[in-house]
């Protein structure tokens, strides 16, 4: 039997590789892997032949032709990776190459920076999200989504998401949360700085955004901090009505209404969004919709808004639920429609008179869009069922009517909302 090790040498230094690693490599008679990972193994633990590479079919086929030539049966073979060997790896293509041509294949796990880094901080790492733009064409709002569901991530960097774009992308769009950029982990002159965007101002937080372009071999960590003392629950549900930012001053959020949770339940239910989809959020007020959606799913949100004192909200509401996936258009709609992209979900929660036109311009982009409208008042819900019959259009209408528990003494009693009804228009 054809038998390789496939063995993970941790994070660079080389006292962070276990024993097994070291009695793997020591044993092998033929040791491949990329040239920085066997600059960390050295040459004096080799005792082998050193073949330089990262490409699996390359080392497979370099197995190949060794373990063929008769004096060497029965030998070992061993391909070393930095990191563990099953944390996103180039293990695993080589192991299906190889027990595709009959070899027995063992992995040999090594220390992962996430470890390295919990261990660092002083953490536990349990809870993290853990996820890699290395090698990867992807972008930032996709991969540190789940922060805006309250939990950590953890990103290998790699490509076009850096540590200081991440960095930067948080602070153009004012994003409250805390990222730590680790630089070099284990080597002699790691670092390892922490940038809280509450304190950007800061003589501390210049001085390390300066330093961050130098920085090549780094992992980060990023964790939202919602402003005041709520804390961003864990889940994709409707958040509750008080956790949103309904005024910065007396005056400031008059007149900017809000979708009721129970409102936003079912919305969220009926628009069905998956990951990957373009959302529309019309007439988006607070911004409740828009952050409810942008924490339920990879989407991409754009909240569309006319009054200065409700971008305001949208813009606090997004900073304190550090929901990377929303973006924020200024404009009346359906003109603040046209440079929005195709959208596969839409939600109108204020369509100012627009509505027959708001609708046309969603079906005109896509007219498979899933679109619902929230209807306060018998005239909105009249004029979608009008337009739903001039354009021959299915529709459903499921009314909302909702009572909460209020103390009222020693008892409570049902305090009723105004009722609300959501209207699917669906596509063709």
């Amino acid at each position: 039997m054809k038998q390789c090790f496939l063995v993970g040498v941790g994070m660079g230094a080389f006292s962070c590789m276990t024993l097994e690693a070291v009695k793997r490599i020591e044993n092998a008679s033929v040791v491949a892997g990329a040239e920085r990972v066997l600059e960390v193994v050295g040459e004096d633990l080799v005792n082998g032949e050193w073949f330089c590479s990262y490409n699996s079919e390359e080392i497979a086929e370099k197995f190949e032709s060794f373990i063929s030539l008769p004096e060497n049966a029965g030998r070992t073979c061993c391909a070393v990776f930095s990191g563990d060997s099953g944390f996103y790896s180039g293990a695993g293509r080589l192991r299906e190459i190889l027990v595709g041509k009959g070899w027995n294949v063992e992995l040999v796990p090594g220390l992962t920076s996430a470890q390295v880094l919990a261990s660092r901080l002083g953490r536990d790492w349990h809870e993290w999200e853990l996820v890699s733009a290395h090698g990867v064409d992807c972008e930032i709002p996709a991969v540190l989504h789940p922060v805006s569901r309250g939990k950590p991530v953890f990103l290998l960097t790699g490509g076009r998401v850096t540590a200081k774009s991440v960095v930067d992308y948080l602070l153009d769009r004012e994003l409250l949360a805390v990222v730590t950029v680790a630089d070099r982990l284990s080597y002699c002159d790691e670092r390892i700085v922490t940038f809280d965007m509450r304190s950007v101002e800061s003589d501390a937080f210049v001085r390390d955004y300066e330093s961050l372009s130098s920085m090549g071999l780094s992992v980060v960590l990023v964790e939202g901090i919602p402003a005041g003392d709520f804390e961003v629950p864990r889940g994709s549900g409707a958040l509750p009505d008080d956790a949103f930012v309904r005024s910065q001053s007396k005056s400031a959020g008059k007149g900017v209404p809000m979708s009721k949770r129970a409102v936003r339940s079912l919305a969220l239910s009926l628009l069905s969004v998956r990951d990957g989809d373009v959302v529309w959020d019309v007439g988006a007020g607070t911004g409740a919709v828009s952050i409810d959606l942008a924490r339920c799913a990879g989407c991409s949100v754009y909240s569309v808004e006319k009054k200065e004192n409700a971008v305001a909200l949208l813009r606090e509401n997004r900073a304190k639920f550090c929901a990377l996936n929303m973006e924020i258009v200024e404009g009346k709609a359906p003109a603040a429609l046209e440079q929005l992209p195709l959208p596969d979900a839409v939600f109108v929660g204020g369509s100012d008179g627009n509505l027959v036109e708001i609708a046309e311009a969603v079906f005109g982009k896509n007219p498979l869009a899933r679109v619902v409208v929230a209807c306060a008042t018998p005239e909105t819900l009249s004029e979608c069922v009008t337009y739903a019959g001039r354009y021959k259009r299915e529709f459903e209408v499921v009314q909302v009517s909702v009572a909460e528990s209020a103390r009222a003494g020693k008892v409570h009693l049902m305090k009723a909302e105004n009722p609300v009804c959501l209207v699917t228009l669906m596509g063709r």
